[in-house]
Protein backbone atom coordinates (compact mmCIF):
# COMPACT_ATOMS: atom_id res chain seq x y z
CA UNK A 1 0.00 0.00 0.00
CA UNK A 2 1.29 3.45 -0.89
CA UNK A 3 0.60 6.66 0.99
CA UNK A 4 1.26 10.27 0.12
CA UNK A 5 3.24 12.25 2.69
CA UNK A 6 3.56 15.89 1.69
CA UNK A 7 5.19 15.97 -1.73
CA UNK A 8 6.27 12.33 -1.78
CA UNK A 9 4.82 8.84 -2.22
CA UNK A 10 6.02 6.12 0.14
CA UNK A 11 5.10 2.46 0.15
CA UNK A 12 4.24 0.15 -2.72
CA UNK A 13 1.87 0.01 -5.66
CA UNK A 14 1.62 -3.55 -6.92
CA UNK A 15 5.31 -4.60 -7.14
CA UNK A 16 6.81 -1.12 -7.26
CA UNK A 17 8.27 0.42 -4.09
CA UNK A 18 8.32 4.22 -3.74
CA UNK A 19 10.82 5.83 -1.35
CA UNK A 20 11.91 9.31 -0.32
CA UNK A 21 15.63 10.01 -0.49
CA UNK A 22 16.39 13.57 0.55
CA UNK A 23 14.36 15.81 -1.76
CA UNK A 24 13.95 13.14 -4.45
CA UNK A 25 11.35 10.48 -5.19
CA UNK A 26 12.76 7.07 -6.04
CA UNK A 27 11.09 3.90 -7.22
CA UNK A 28 12.27 0.31 -7.56
CA UNK A 29 10.89 -3.17 -7.99
CA UNK A 30 9.92 -4.97 -4.81
CA UNK A 31 12.43 -7.73 -3.97
CA UNK A 32 11.30 -11.29 -4.33
CA UNK A 33 12.77 -14.74 -4.00
CA UNK A 34 15.79 -15.24 -6.16
CA UNK A 35 16.35 -11.53 -6.71
CA UNK A 36 14.36 -8.65 -8.16
CA UNK A 37 11.81 -9.56 -10.80
CA UNK A 38 9.51 -7.34 -12.80
CA UNK A 39 6.00 -8.49 -13.60
CA UNK A 40 3.91 -7.02 -16.40
CA UNK A 41 2.05 -4.93 -13.81
CA UNK A 42 5.33 -3.68 -12.34
CA UNK A 43 6.61 -2.67 -15.74
CA UNK A 44 3.39 -0.78 -16.51
CA UNK A 45 3.63 1.21 -13.27
CA UNK A 46 7.28 1.99 -14.00
CA UNK A 47 6.41 3.05 -17.54
CA UNK A 48 3.63 5.34 -16.27
CA UNK A 49 5.96 7.02 -13.80
CA UNK A 50 8.57 7.43 -16.53
CA UNK A 51 6.01 9.00 -18.86
CA UNK A 52 4.92 11.36 -16.07
CA UNK A 53 8.55 12.39 -15.49
CA UNK A 54 9.05 12.98 -19.20
CA UNK A 55 5.85 15.04 -19.44
CA UNK A 56 6.99 17.08 -16.43
CA UNK A 57 10.27 17.78 -18.20
CA UNK A 58 8.39 19.01 -21.26
CA UNK A 59 6.16 21.29 -19.16
CA UNK A 60 9.21 22.83 -17.50
CA UNK A 61 10.68 23.39 -20.96
CA UNK A 62 7.42 24.88 -22.23
CA UNK A 63 7.49 27.55 -19.52
CA UNK A 64 11.22 28.16 -19.32
CA UNK A 65 10.73 31.82 -20.33
CA UNK A 66 8.33 32.99 -17.58
CA UNK A 67 9.84 30.73 -14.89
CA UNK A 68 13.54 31.14 -15.89
CA UNK A 69 14.81 28.42 -13.57
CA UNK A 70 13.76 30.00 -10.28
CA UNK A 71 11.94 27.00 -8.80
CA UNK A 72 12.41 25.15 -5.51
CA UNK A 73 14.48 21.98 -5.24
CA UNK A 74 11.50 19.67 -4.82
CA UNK A 75 9.41 21.17 -7.63
CA UNK A 76 10.34 18.55 -10.23
CA UNK A 77 9.29 15.75 -7.91
CA UNK A 78 6.07 17.52 -6.87
CA UNK A 79 5.08 18.00 -10.50
CA UNK A 80 5.89 14.40 -11.41
CA UNK A 81 3.66 13.11 -8.61
CA UNK A 82 0.71 15.20 -9.77
CA UNK A 83 1.19 14.10 -13.38
CA UNK A 84 1.56 10.45 -12.39
CA UNK A 85 -1.80 10.59 -10.61
CA UNK A 86 -3.46 12.22 -13.63
CA UNK A 87 -2.03 9.68 -16.09
CA UNK A 88 -3.01 6.71 -13.92
CA UNK A 89 -6.56 8.05 -13.74
CA UNK A 90 -6.76 8.54 -17.52
CA UNK A 91 -5.12 5.27 -18.58
CA UNK A 92 -7.34 2.40 -19.76
CA UNK A 93 -5.00 -0.53 -19.23
CA UNK A 94 -7.30 -3.16 -20.76
CA UNK A 95 -7.04 -1.48 -24.17
CA UNK A 96 -3.69 0.31 -23.62
CA UNK A 97 -4.81 3.85 -24.41
CA UNK A 98 -5.46 7.15 -22.61
CA UNK A 99 -8.86 8.74 -22.36
CA UNK A 100 -8.49 12.46 -21.66
CA UNK A 101 -11.40 14.81 -21.06
CA UNK A 102 -11.33 18.60 -21.17
CA UNK A 103 -10.71 18.72 -17.41
CA UNK A 104 -8.34 15.74 -17.04
CA UNK A 105 -5.43 18.00 -16.04
CA UNK A 106 -7.43 20.44 -13.88
CA UNK A 107 -5.61 19.03 -10.83
CA UNK A 108 -2.58 21.05 -11.97
CA UNK A 109 -4.41 24.33 -11.40
CA UNK A 110 -2.84 26.10 -8.42
CA UNK A 111 0.47 24.23 -8.73
CA UNK A 112 3.27 26.53 -7.49
CA UNK A 113 6.66 26.37 -9.18
CA UNK A 114 8.38 27.76 -6.09
CA UNK A 115 6.93 26.58 -2.79
CA UNK A 116 9.12 29.10 -0.94
CA UNK A 117 7.27 32.00 -2.55
CA UNK A 118 3.77 30.82 -3.36
CA UNK A 119 1.76 33.09 -5.62
CA UNK A 120 -1.02 33.69 -3.09
CA UNK A 121 1.46 35.19 -0.64
CA UNK A 122 1.79 38.23 -2.92
CA UNK A 123 -1.24 37.99 -5.18
CA UNK A 124 -4.53 37.85 -3.28
CA UNK A 125 -6.80 37.21 -6.25
CA UNK A 126 -7.83 33.96 -7.89
CA UNK A 127 -7.34 34.00 -11.68
CA UNK A 128 -10.42 32.76 -13.52
CA UNK A 129 -10.23 30.70 -16.70
CA UNK A 130 -12.59 29.46 -19.39
CA UNK A 131 -12.29 27.53 -22.63
CA UNK A 132 -14.78 28.27 -25.41
CA UNK A 133 -14.13 26.53 -28.72
CA UNK A 134 -10.54 27.57 -29.55
CA UNK A 135 -10.36 30.53 -27.17
CA UNK A 136 -8.72 30.29 -23.75
CA UNK A 137 -9.58 33.27 -21.56
CA UNK A 138 -7.78 34.15 -18.32
CA UNK A 139 -9.47 36.86 -16.26
CA UNK A 140 -8.03 38.83 -13.34
CA UNK A 141 -10.57 40.70 -11.19
CA UNK A 142 -9.97 44.35 -10.34
CA UNK A 143 -6.67 44.82 -8.51
CA UNK A 144 -6.39 46.82 -5.33
CA UNK A 145 -2.88 47.87 -4.35
CA UNK A 146 -1.42 47.06 -1.85
CA UNK A 147 -4.29 44.94 -0.49
CA UNK A 148 -4.33 42.36 -3.30
CA UNK A 149 -0.95 42.81 -4.98
CA UNK A 150 1.89 42.95 -2.48
CA UNK A 151 5.15 44.68 -3.33
CA UNK A 152 8.28 43.50 -1.50
CA UNK A 153 10.31 46.23 0.15
CA UNK A 154 12.27 48.43 -2.27
CA UNK A 155 10.48 47.13 -5.39
CA UNK A 156 9.03 49.73 -7.75
CA UNK A 157 7.08 47.73 -10.34
CA UNK A 158 5.67 44.31 -11.12
CA UNK A 159 5.11 42.48 -14.38
CA UNK A 160 2.15 40.11 -14.23
CA UNK A 161 2.81 37.60 -16.99
CA UNK A 162 0.18 35.22 -18.31
CA UNK A 163 1.81 32.54 -20.46
CA UNK A 164 0.27 29.67 -22.36
CA UNK A 165 1.73 26.74 -24.26
CA UNK A 166 0.55 23.55 -25.90
CA UNK A 167 1.39 19.84 -26.07
CA UNK A 168 -0.22 17.38 -28.47
CA UNK A 169 -0.38 14.34 -26.21
CA UNK A 170 -1.47 11.76 -28.79
CA UNK A 171 1.09 12.59 -31.50
CA UNK A 172 4.00 13.91 -29.44
CA UNK A 173 4.30 17.52 -30.57
CA UNK A 174 5.27 20.41 -28.31
CA UNK A 175 4.90 24.08 -29.22
CA UNK A 176 8.35 25.67 -29.42
CA UNK A 177 7.76 28.73 -27.23
CA UNK A 178 5.22 30.05 -24.77
CA UNK A 179 2.87 32.85 -25.80
CA UNK A 180 3.15 35.71 -23.30
CA UNK A 181 0.89 38.60 -22.37
CA UNK A 182 2.25 41.06 -19.80
CA UNK A 183 0.59 43.63 -17.55
CA UNK A 184 3.05 46.08 -15.93
CA UNK A 185 2.01 47.78 -12.68
CA UNK A 186 3.83 50.39 -10.59
CA UNK A 187 3.71 50.17 -6.80
CA UNK A 188 1.63 53.37 -6.52
CA UNK A 189 -0.68 52.72 -9.47
CA UNK A 190 -4.47 52.35 -9.48
CA UNK A 191 -5.69 49.60 -11.80
CA UNK A 192 -9.41 50.01 -12.57
CA UNK A 193 -11.58 47.17 -13.81
CA UNK A 194 -10.84 43.54 -14.55
CA UNK A 195 -8.23 42.38 -17.05
CA UNK A 196 -8.78 39.69 -19.66
CA UNK A 197 -6.10 37.75 -21.52
CA UNK A 198 -7.25 35.88 -24.64
CA UNK A 199 -5.28 33.09 -26.32
CA UNK A 200 -6.10 31.15 -29.48
CA UNK A 201 -5.52 27.46 -28.77
CA UNK A 202 -5.17 24.51 -31.18
CA UNK A 203 -7.38 21.42 -31.37
CA UNK A 204 -6.37 18.17 -29.70
CA UNK A 205 -3.80 19.57 -27.28
CA UNK A 206 -3.05 19.93 -23.60
CA UNK A 207 -3.18 23.71 -23.09
CA UNK A 208 -1.57 25.05 -19.92
CA UNK A 209 -1.55 28.65 -18.71
CA UNK A 210 0.67 30.08 -15.98
CA UNK A 211 0.70 33.34 -14.05
CA UNK A 212 3.94 34.75 -12.69
CA UNK A 213 5.00 37.92 -10.89
CA UNK A 214 8.27 39.54 -11.87
CA UNK A 215 9.35 42.41 -9.59
CA UNK A 216 11.88 45.13 -10.27
CA UNK A 217 13.94 47.41 -8.04
CA UNK A 218 16.03 50.47 -8.78
CA UNK A 219 19.71 50.95 -8.02
CA UNK A 220 21.08 54.35 -8.91
CA UNK A 221 19.86 54.82 -12.50
CA UNK A 222 19.44 51.11 -13.29
CA UNK A 223 16.32 48.96 -13.04
CA UNK A 224 17.14 45.47 -11.78
CA UNK A 225 15.23 42.21 -11.52
CA UNK A 226 14.27 41.49 -7.90
CA UNK A 227 13.29 37.82 -8.38
CA UNK A 228 15.77 35.10 -7.47
CA UNK A 229 15.99 31.39 -6.66
CA UNK A 230 14.33 31.96 -3.28
CA UNK A 231 11.61 34.34 -4.49
CA UNK A 232 9.71 33.76 -7.73
CA UNK A 233 5.89 33.67 -7.41
CA UNK A 234 4.47 31.59 -10.27
CA UNK A 235 1.77 28.96 -10.63
CA UNK A 236 -0.32 27.06 -13.15
CA UNK A 237 -3.65 28.87 -13.41
CA UNK A 238 -5.38 26.75 -16.07
CA UNK A 239 -5.03 23.35 -17.76
CA UNK A 240 -7.39 22.07 -20.44
CA UNK A 241 -7.35 19.37 -23.10
CA UNK A 242 -8.99 20.80 -26.21
CA UNK A 243 -11.34 18.56 -28.21
CA UNK A 244 -10.74 17.77 -31.85
CA UNK A 245 -7.85 16.54 -33.97
CA UNK A 246 -4.43 18.14 -33.91
CA UNK A 247 -3.84 19.90 -37.25
CA UNK A 248 -1.47 22.85 -36.83
CA UNK A 249 -1.41 25.64 -39.40
CA UNK A 250 2.38 25.73 -39.33
CA UNK A 251 4.17 22.56 -38.22
CA UNK A 252 7.49 24.43 -38.07
CA UNK A 253 6.22 26.08 -34.87
CA UNK A 254 6.30 22.67 -33.19
CA UNK A 255 8.97 20.21 -32.06
CA UNK A 256 8.55 16.44 -32.22
CA UNK A 257 9.14 14.54 -28.96
CA UNK A 258 9.25 10.84 -28.14
CA UNK A 259 6.68 10.98 -25.34
CA UNK A 260 3.22 10.06 -26.69
CA UNK A 261 -0.06 9.17 -25.05
CA UNK A 262 -2.10 7.11 -27.55
CA UNK A 263 -5.84 7.72 -27.54
CA UNK A 264 -8.69 5.43 -28.54
CA UNK A 265 -8.96 5.12 -32.31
Amino acid sequence: MATRKGNFITGSIQNVVFKKRGNKQTMQSAPGKGGVKQTKATKKVAIQFGKASSLGKHIRFMFREPIFGFYDGAMINRLNIELHAILRNSYRKEANFYQFSVDSFSKLQGFNFNIKSQLNQNFWLEPESSLTANLLKITLPELKIPEQLKFPENTISCEITIATNFFCLSKGYIHKSAILQILTINNDQFIPGKHEFDFAVPDGCLCIATISLKYFTRKYTSTLLFNNKEFNPAEICAAYVTPGTFAPQNITDWDRVDNKFPEKK
